[in-house]
């Protein structure tokens, strides 16, 4: 990648600058042009303006708000804008009903690049090769100042002081401590180690409560299973795979095998019995 934009440096360094601009506005436009066309699902949680978790009641107040602030016909409307009102009936048609509402965030958890807005910096760095600097680096825009990202880094630095971390996850060294070993300061794990999410959020945010599970979830899972049911039991109907954990079917093939297979023995030994004291009579 970084020979690539050297070259096209390079090549576009023995233009004049009228024909650089030109050509840098072209590939700008082309870019972006081909960006536009990547179908992007709508969020209607961002449309409503709640969260994923937000409760029917909630649903419907932000209906109410939305609809109050932004219906053409209503005297008082704060903006007015008969689009945006349009997908605020669509966004409550599907949330209102909790069954539309569940199987647009089971689409949404498995296509989750499709109702995510791409940010202007990840954009500048996928599409926008003119922007980059000496070392292929296309430059971020500040942090600004009181917003949401500058509590989150915040929040995220002291999270890795306090288990001794670096910035890409991994555990720092230091001072030996009495009676820990290889850990170092307060990290959970040796030098180098990757301090995993799943090890920090069960020192964290582990707790008697997360394990309950309420009528979204339950709705979810049934769901879940109705449509994985034809795919699990497609290849022994009578034997339901997603009900059969240990393996019933198999123990029953088992029995009758060896049940057939202990009367064909026992067949033939008394027939050979037979066989040898009809011969020892005759002998």
């Amino acid at each position: 990648m970084l020979h690539n934009s050297f070259l096209s440096r390079r090549v576009v360094a023995g233009f004049s600058a009228q024909q650089r601009v030109f050509m840098t506005q072209r590939a700008s436009f082309a870019t972006k042009a081909q960006f536009s066309q990547r179908h992007q699902e709508k969020c209607y949680y961002a449309i409503l303006g709640i969260k994923s978790d937000s409760t029917p009641e909630q649903i419907k107040d932000a209906y109410r708000h939305m609809v109050k602030k932004h219906h053409p016909d209503v005297v008082g409307s704060e903006s007015p804008d008969s689009a945006i009102f349009r997908q605020v009936m669509e966004a409550y048609g599907v949330l209102s009903v909790p069954q539309s509402r569940v199987s647009y965030d089971i689409s949404k958890s498995k296509q989750p690049d499709a109702y995510n807005n791409v940010s202007e910096n990840d954009f500048n760095k996928t599409h926008r090769p003119d922007m980059r600097d000496g070392a292929g680096n296309t430059p971020i825009s500040a942090v600004t100042p009181g917003s949401y990202a500058e509590t989150r880094l915040r929040e995220l630095k002291e999270e890795r002081k306090k288990y001794n971390a670096n910035d890409l996850g991994y555990y720092n060294g230091g001072v030996p401590v009495k009676g820990r070993g290889s850990l170092r300061g307060s990290a959970t794990g040796i030098v180098n180690e990757f301090h995993h999410p799943t090890h920090h959020n069960f020192l964290n945010n582990y707790h008697p409560d997360s394990k309950e599970v309420n009528s979204e979830d339950t709705l979810k899972f049934k769901n879940f299973m109705q449509s994985d049911k034809i795919p699990l039991t497609m290849s022994r109907p009578q034997y339901l795979t997603y009900y059969d954990t240990d393996l019933e079917f198999s123990k029953d093939r088992r029995f009758w095998g060896g049940l057939v297979m202990f009367m064909l023995f026992g067949t033939i030994v008394y027939k050979k019995i037979l066989v040898e004291s009809d011969r020892m009579r005759r002998w």
